[in-house]
């Protein structure tokens, strides 16, 4: 089983960050995802991997925010490979915003759309547009999402 650590990054106006997997990655290329993903490296939890991923994909300064956990599920990748997802959430303001930098390397481009915008992807076909584990999983993450924001 592979443990991936994932991070939704929210904006001041509840807007979600989208970040395009550089063409090159072996998993999932030029595809849509989620702020940050990555897996856990040997000795890691998962919310160390969430804080090394952010500031390696996008510079994210980690003493500038704080990853709150939504909740973790299993995922039967089409590789055949069984993924543990433990999945985070953390507020950025727009100040903070400004100083993100992604390394191209891991991500071609970043977009902010709001969660409506997001589910139209999932009218795309698997592989088209974004991951394949947003069929399965962006749906259990706006219901927390959207919980969170009722509370």
């Amino acid at each position: 089983m592979i443990q991936v650590a994932m991070l939704w990054l929210v904006n001041d106006k509840g807007e979600l960050l989208l970040a395009r997997r550089a063409d090159h990655k072996a998993q999932d290329p030029g595809l849509w995802g989620p702020s940050v993903t990555g897996k856990l490296e040997v000795g890691e939890t998962f919310e160390d991997a969430v804080v090394r991923e952010a500031e390696e994909e996008l510079a994210l300064d980690p003493n500038s925010y704080t990853p709150n956990y939504l909740f973790e599920t299993d995922f039967h990748h089409p590789d055949g490979e069984l993924r543990k997802f433990k999945v985070f959430t953390a507020a950025i303001s727009d100040e903070l915003i400004k100083t993100l930098r992604f390394d191209t390397n891991e991500v071609a481009e970043i977009k902010w759309l709001p969660v409506g915008e997001i589910k139209k992807l999932l009218n795309s076909k698997p592989g088209e547009t974004i991951v394949a584990s947003a069929f399965v999983l962006w749906g259990q993450i706006f219901e927390a999402l959207e919980k969170r924001e009722d509370s």
